[in-house]
Formats: C-alpha cells, structure tokens, sequence
C-alpha cells in the first residue's frame, strides 16, 4: 500500500470513529497528520487537519477548535481549492447552529458566501442567502431576513431553482406568520407549494418532504383561523406524504392533530379512530413521550364527552409515563387535568393533593399559564366546600396571576406587532422618501411663483364670495387633486374645504357613506391650508388593535418593553405641524377615547416609558360613515370627544343625491383610465350615460369608479357602450334569445383583454379581474397564452 492510500485508510478509520470512539479517533488523526505533512500531501493535511477540529468540537472547546478549523482553510487555500473551503465553512456553520450557537453559525455562513460570489455559484448564493436570513429569523431580524429572501428569490427564478424557491418562500411565510400576518403567510405558503409542483428533479424523497412540512404549516394556520374543514385536508395531505417517506417517527403528531381537528368539530368516533391509530404506532416504536401525549389527549377528549370514568383512565396512563420520562411541564398538566376529574365527581380532598403537587412543580419551574389553572381549580374546590374565605384567597391570587400574565401576553404580543409595523413603515418611509425626493426637485423651481398666487388666492377667499369654476380651478392647480362635479352640494363642499383650509387648528368631522372621497375631502384641506409643508398622515382607527392604541398613536422609548430596540414616534408626533386623518372614528373603543381626547385637549404626548411630555402641533381631521350622533345618545361614544372633534362637519352627499354629477365623473374616469391602460375611447353612448343615471349607486364614486374601469376592459372598440357596462339591475334582465358563449372562451377573452390593457402585467391584471396573481399564472398556462 502506498502513502497516499494509507493516508486515505486512516482518515476514513478516524471519520467513522470520531462520533462514538473520539479519543481513538483522535490518534489516528494525530499519526496520520505526522505522515501527510513529511510526503507533504497539502490535500489529505487540511482534511486531517478538519477531522482534529472536529474532535475540539465535540469537546466543546470551542476556541481551541476555530484556531485548528482556520489551519485547515490555511492549508487547503494553498492549493486554491475555494470549492471545498466553502463547503467547509458550511460544515462548520451547521455545527454551531446544532449547539445553538447562532452567532458563530453566522459568521461561517457569511463566510462561505463571500467565497460562492467569488466563484460566482448563483444557486449555491441563493441557498446561503436563505440560511443567514433563517438565522435572522430566529433572531427576531425580520426586516433583515426579508431583504435576504428577497434577493434570494430573484437569483432561484433567474435559475429557475424550483426547489430553493419552495424553501424560500416556505421561509417567508414563516416570517409573516411570526409578526402576526397570517394571510400573508398563507399565501406564501400556497405559492411554495406551487413551485414544488413545478420541480422535475428527480429527488423525489426531497420533493415529498417539503411537501409534507408546508401542508403541515398551512394546516397549522388555518387551524389558527378556526378553518376546521381546510385545516383537516391540509394535515391529512401531510399525513400521505409522512406515510411515503415512511417517517414512521413523525407520523403519530399528525395523526393527533386529525383527531384534534375532528374533536372540535364534535366528531368524536373519527377522533378516537386517529387517536388510537397514533397509539397503535406509538406502542410499535417505543415512542413513550408521544405515547403520553396520546393518553392526555384521549383523556381530555373523553372529558368532552361527558365520560369521565374513562378521561380518567388516560389521564393516569399519561401520569404514569410523564414520572418516568422526567417531564415536569406535561405532568404538571396531567396532574392539573386529573384534578378536574375529581372536581367534576366532587371529590375535592383528592383532587387538591393533586393541585398541591402541580402547584409545587408550576412554582418550581415557573410555568405561570399552568399556574392559573391550579388557582381556578383551587376556586372551585372552595366554592364546593362553600369556604368563602379559602375560596377569596385563591380569587385573589387568581387575578394576580392574571395580570401577570396579561403583562407578558401583552409585551409579546406588542413586540410581534411592533416587528410587523417596523418592518411595512420601513418600506413605506423609503418609498414616501423617494416619492418626496422627486416631488420636491420639480417644486422646488415653481415655490417662489405658487407662493404668491396662493397667498393672493386665500385673501380673495377671505374677503369675498368666489365662484365655483374659479374655486376648482384653484384647488386643482395648487393641492394637485380633483373634485369633480358641479352639482350645487359640490359647490358647497368647496366653498367649505376653502373656508375651513384658511384656519390652522379647526377640528373638522367628514361624515357620510362609504365611497363618497372623505380621505379626497382631508386631503384637500390639508394641502390647501398652510400646514400643507408639514405630514399628512392617514390612519384607519379600526384597524389598529386596542393593546397598541398607546404605542401607535404617541409611540414608546427603548426599552419600555421587549422588542423596543428603539425611539419610535407615535402618529402625533409624526403628524406634527401638520394634520391627522383619523378614518372610522366611530370604531374607536370607548376605554381608549379618553385617552384622545385628553391629547386633543392638552396637545401634549407622553411616549411610553417615558415621563417627558412632548407638545405636539396637529389639526385633527376625523371622518366616519356610522352616526356619531346617535352613539353619543347610546353612550357609546364620548359626547365631549364628539364636540371636541366636530367643530367643523362636512357632510358628503351619496351620489344618488348629485346626478348630475355622473357626466362629469364618467368623462373624467375614463380620461383617467385610458391614460393608465394606453387606450383610446372617444365616446360614450347615450344609452350608457342614461343607464348609469338610472342607477343609485349604494357604493357610491368607489362604484361608479370600478364599473368605468370593467367597461374600458370589456370595450373593443373606441365607443363605450352599454352593454360594456356590467349594472346590477341588467343582469336581471338578461335577454334569453341572446347566443350563450361557452364560459372557457368568454373566461380565455376577458383574461386577454386584462393583459393587453396592462401590457401584460400579471399583477395588475389581475387587480382588474379581481383574482388572485397566480391565477392569472395558471390561466396563461392553460390557454396557451404567451407575452407578446
């Protein structure tokens, strides 16, 4: 045997033994290094070298490791192998990351992906990018973890990686369901789904696996949203896939998430068929902590179903097996639950031995959830020896508890919503950043001009009655937005945005029904009053929860809670010297309108965690289409936060009430529309334009606007005609003599006028069909339809 071969034998003796016989393994290693460095065998001495840096590993020393791990890159770099030094680099990250050392993951991580960009490997770019932003991810760095799958993203669809897009985007919906998006994260979840289909490799075992991980995710998720039936489908689609690999292992979970889902939907001989499938395989492989879970649920099932004889039974086969196993969180549960058993039977002595023991473990591990539970027994034992005393103190130190746990609930909860809200305000700061860098490059050279016009033009306004045109003409020109019409209510609600822009602090209340332009209406004044330098802020008062009405609205110092990283200013502050629109007032809760109202009284802001109070200078503008009125006279809404808010009121008429508006609104959404579509319409048929007056309209502009954008799309020709238009009252009335289109077709025809009209852009076109992107996807694929 020659050198080269003994090197080869002794390095792979010293692999296969470096896990169980290290010390041996190490001596091998040690010999073998000795000869490769005297025939000066560079290869087989940065391997070696690898394989001693693995045995300090696994001795946990941890630095001595690093400095041997750095000599073997030395040695292996002088041979210019960059291919296996990143290979390494990625071995040794995935060590840190199996003791949880995720810092020092990091930086092996970051390491082998400066060496692929050298070597220019795009896939292998885009499979690290994935790994730092999952490390992100469990760090909290959610912003930093979507910018990295992002750009990860964009390189897996340039090389078509169908596999590292499903993981990718698997990543990202993990990253919105963790900040509390969990739409979002469902659509991400369907869109890995997706790519997995599209996947031609052959590793089907691969293939199968994430396919059963994302259907677990997704089920998880609409288990979340109490979508039972979904949730079912998507666990049992889980179920097939475990059931291929044979994950025996991983297979029992699964089976009692079934049964739990078939449980809830009070379905329970499904429920027991599935639990006693998982115990059944639970048994086979000796898996005696999932075992025990089987037991608990089977009890706790049982328990729903009035048989507490039997829920009994489980619950002492889960005890049993908790005690053995050294589980002092599942026992502490067991216990808790055996407990109810007794109470529910009246037999109080022994269930408080066992809430005794759950008390001393809950206490001793701080398990404070659990904690509650023990007390709301405790109460239900006193309340059954009528011992009002014991039976106050347990009250007592239920309520505690409650608060303690409502505190870390509600700092959780805060920190996720905090982590969202950073994360979409980062975007949207950068975007207004852009918008506003633009904007004020092309202002900047009329400001001298516009000035002095708007200055002479608020005078005018002052001192005397002007004329409709005139107003328009002036609104449109100077806060660059458009209220059409000529309608005498126009006419009013003109007079009245120019009267009330003219002062600085008027509170002013936009009432009126839903797709009537109130935000059009608080824009204006703002932008035609003098605050217009400063913010104009919008914000939807429902949907903002109530545990984040303080931290959103006057904002919070580091470090007042967990997460808070840094100073954030709240809308107040951001709207300073300018104005807040407060959309939906009307779903202000009535516990948080006080704490308006004292802002609006005293303009002062204290930032939470924080003492200093900080002035703040804004006009607040509040709309709503609920009758504030009668709410004051239900006390549901504040009488003194109504008058402080309503100083001012414009009342926005539905279109039903400004017909004669209609004309004119139609010209200009169509001029609008066929701007944004690169069409040509010319005219409008009569019959169209007396179709639409006909119409009331309860969706108001925001309805007239959507059916003129559907009658550009459907049109072929440069004519709008009536049928174009797609009316309610029409489809009633449908003539059945007229030739049926097969639904295929008509569906392949209005799919290519959408993509014409946006120049085959999927995403708009399917704002205009009202669909969801992939489908649009879907339906070019069907149809054969290509980008011309």
């Amino acid at each position: 045997m020659n050198v080269k071969d003994k090197l080869q034998t002794m390095l792979k003796k010293a692999d296969e033994l470096i896990n169980d016989s290290p010390e041996e393994a190490l001596k091998l290693y040690t010999n073998a290094k000795e000869l490769a460095s005297t025939k000066k065998d560079i290869l087989s001495l940065a391997s070696i070298t690898k394989g001693i840096c693995h045995y300090y590993f696994l001795k946990e020393d941890f630095e001595r490791s690093d400095t041997i791990f750095t000599e073997a890159i030395d040695i292996l770099l002088k041979d210019s192998d960059k291919e296996t030094a990143w290979r390494w680099h990625n071995w040794y990250a995935y060590k840190y990351m199996k003791y949880g050392n995720l810092e020092k993951a990091l930086e092996y991580f970051e390491i082998s992906l400066k060496i692929n960009k050298e070597l220019n490997n795009q896939q292998q770019i885009a499979g690290l990018l994935g790994n730092i932003a999952y490390l992100y991810i469990k760090t909290g760095k959610f912003t930093e973890a979507k910018d990295l799958l992002k750009e990860s993203v964009t390189i897996q669809e340039y090389i078509e990686d169908f596999i590292g897009l499903t993981r990718s985007y698997n990543q990202l919906a993990e990253l919105y369901y963790r900040t509390a998006d969990t739409k979002r994260a469902l659509e991400l979840y369907f869109r890995a789904a997706e790519y997995l289909e599209k996947d031609v490799s052959e590793d089907k075992k691969e293939n199968i696996t994430l396919s059963a991980v994302i259907s677990n995710n997704i089920a998880n998720i609409y288990k979340k949203l109490d979508d039972l039936p979904n949730a079912l489908i998507h666990y049992k689609k889980s179920l097939k896939a475990k059931e291929l690999l044979k994950a025996e292992t991983r297979i029992p979970i699964t089976l009692c998430n079934i049964a739990i889902i078939y449980k809830n939907m009070k379905e329970y001989d499904t429920s027991l068929e599935y639990y006693h499938r998982a115990l059944e395989l639970c048994r086979k492989l000796n898996l005696r902590t999932q075992e025990s879970k089987v037991y608990l649920n089977l009890g706790t099932l049982y328990f729903a179903m009035n048989n507490p004889e039997k829920a009994l039974k489980y619950y002492q086969k889960a005890e049993e097996i908790k005690r053995t196993v050294n589980d002092p969180y599942a026992l502490t549960k067991v216990l808790i639950n055996i407990s109810n058993i007794h109470i529910s039977k009246g037999e109080f002595d022994i269930a408080e031995k066992y809430l005794e023991e759950a008390s001393d473990l809950s206490q001793k591990f701080d398990f404070p959830d659990e904690e509650r539970d023990i007390y709301r027994n405790y109460v239900q034992i006193n309340d059954g020896l009528n011992d009002a005393a014991g039976s106050n103190l347990y009250r007592k130190k239920l309520i505690e508890i409650n608060e303690k746990l409502f505190e870390r609930d509600y700092a959780e909860d805060l920190a996720e919503m905090k982590t969202k809200y950073d994360t979409d305000l980062k975007e949207k700061e950068a975007e207004i950043y852009r918008l506003k860098t633009i904007d004020l490059e092309n202002k900047n050279k009329e400001i001298n001009k516009q000035k002095l016009a708007l200055e002479k033009t608020l005078e005018d306004l002052r001192r005397s009655e002007i004329n409709y045109s005139f107003a328009a003409k002036e609104l449109k020109r100077t806060i660059g937005t458009t209220i059409v019409g000529e309608s005498v209510q126009i006419k009013k609600i003109i007079n009245l945005i120019s009267k009330v822009a003219e002062t600085t602090k008027t509170t002013v209340l936009i009432t009126g029904e839903s797709g009537t332009g109130k935000e059009l209406i608080a824009r204006a004044i703002h932008d035609f009053s003098t605050r217009k330098e400063g913010n104009f802020c919008a914000v939807n008062v429902s949907s903002i929860p109530e545990s984040l009405f303080e931290s959103e609205f006057f904002g919070y110092k580091k470090n007042a809670f967990t997460g808070a990283d840094k100073d954030k200013p709240g809308w107040f502050e951001i709207a300073d010297k300018g104005t807040l629109f407060l959309d939906e007032i009307g779903t202000l809760p009535h516990n948080l309108q006080i704490k308006l109202l004292r802002v609006l009284e005293e303009k002062k802001v204290v930032r939470i965690g924080s003492n200093k109070e900080i002035d703040v200078d804004v006009r607040i503008v509040s709309a709503t289409n609920s009758k504030l009125l009668k709410m004051v006279e239900d006390d549901s809404f504040r009488s003194d936060l109504y008058h402080r808010l309503s100083a001012f009121v414009i009342n926005l008429p539905p279109l039903r009430e400004r017909i004669s508006d209609i004309p004119l609104l139609l010209e200009h959404f169509v001029k609008l529309f066929c701007k944004q579509m690169n069409r040509q319409i010319t005219t409008v048929e009569r019959k169209a334009e007396a179709l639409l007056l006909s119409y009331d309209f309860p969706g108001n502009i925001r309805e007239l606007k959507n059916l003129i954008e559907r009658a550009i799309i459907m049109s072929n020709s440069s004519t709008l005609k009536s049928e174009h238009f797609s009316i309610p009252q029409l489809n009633s009335e449908t003539d059945c003599n007229e030739k049926i289109i097969p639904l295929e077709k008509l569906e392949k025809q209005m799919l290519i006028k959408a993509l014409k009209a946006t120049g085959f852009h999927q995403a708009k076109a399917a704002k205009l069909l009202e669909i969801q992107p992939k489908a649009i996807e879907r339906r070019m694929i069907k149809y054969g339809i290509k980008k011309v």
